[in-house]
C-alpha cells in the first residue's frame, strides 16, 4: 500500500497492524484527539437546554408584530388606516392573529384575468 501519509507499517505478532503517520498527519490527530478530549457533550446539552425556554403564548411586554392587525377583522373593524402604526386592538387582552395560507383554484376567462392582473401587478412593482 502507497499511502503518502504513512510512514511505516508494521504488523504484530497478534495481527495488529502499527502505522506511523507523517508529523503532518500526526498533528492533525493529535489536534482532533484533544478537540475530542475538550469537548464536553453535558455542557453542550446544558447550553442548547438554557437556548430553547419556553415562552408564553401570550407576551405582553413584548410585541413582535408592530401595527395594524389585518386578519382580526371579526375582532372589530379597522379604523385609521393611514397610520399603520397604531393597533386598533388592545394588545394586553387580544393576541395578534398569526399568519394564514390560503388557497384559491380558478380556470378560464376567470384564471387569465387573475393571470394578467398578477403580471401587471409584479411589473409595476419591479420598475419601481
Amino acid at each position: 500500500e502507497n499511502n503518502p501519509n504513512v510512514k511505516d507499517t508494521q504488523v504484530t505478532n497478534d495481527g495488529k497492524t502499527i502505522r506511523q503517520l507523517t508529523p503532518g498527519l500526526q498533528n492533525l490527530v493529535q489536534t482532533i484527539r484533544k478537540d475530542d478530549e475538550d469537548s464536553d457533550d453535558e455542557k453542550i446539552l446544558e447550553e442548547q437546554q438554557s437556548i430553547t425556554t419556553s415562552t408564553p403564548d401570550i407576551d405582553i411586554k413584548h410585541r413582535y408584530f408592530i401595527g395594524k392587525d389585518y386578519s382580526n377583522a371579526y375582532e372589530k373593524d379597522f379604523k385609521e388606516l393611514h397610520d399603520y402604526r397604531t393597533d386598533y386592538i388592545t394588545r394586553t387582552l387580544v393576541p395578534r392573529m398569526p399568519w394564514h395560507d390560503e388557497a384559491l383554484v380558478v380556470f378560464g376567462q376567470t384564471a387569465r384575468d387573475v393571470a394578467r392582473h398578477f403580471i401587471q401587478r409584479w411589473n409595476i412593482h419591479k420598475v419601481s
